[in-house]
């Protein structure tokens, strides 16, 4: 039986999604302006374990402060 969110949510190791519910695409299409992930992060966030999900937070909060 799967673990309710809330109990998955406060687990220590949990990363939460970075989506600022500002969901807008660069010019190219290749990244969201509101979180700084790329397509393919958005697209495989729910399959991806919790370190790829710290990795892919990392990569988007260093777009990000390059934007600014």
């Amino acid at each position: 039986m799967p673990k309710p969110l809330a109990t998955i949510s406060n687990h220590p190791q949990y990363v939460p999604s970075p989506c600022i519910r500002v969901c807008t695409l660069s010019k190219d299409g290749r990244l969201c302006l509101g979180c700084g992930r790329t397509r393919e992060e958005i697209a495989s966030w729910l399959s991806a374990d919790q370190s790829t999900r710290l990795q892919i937070v990392e990569q988007a909060r260093k777009r990000l402060k390059r934007d600014d």
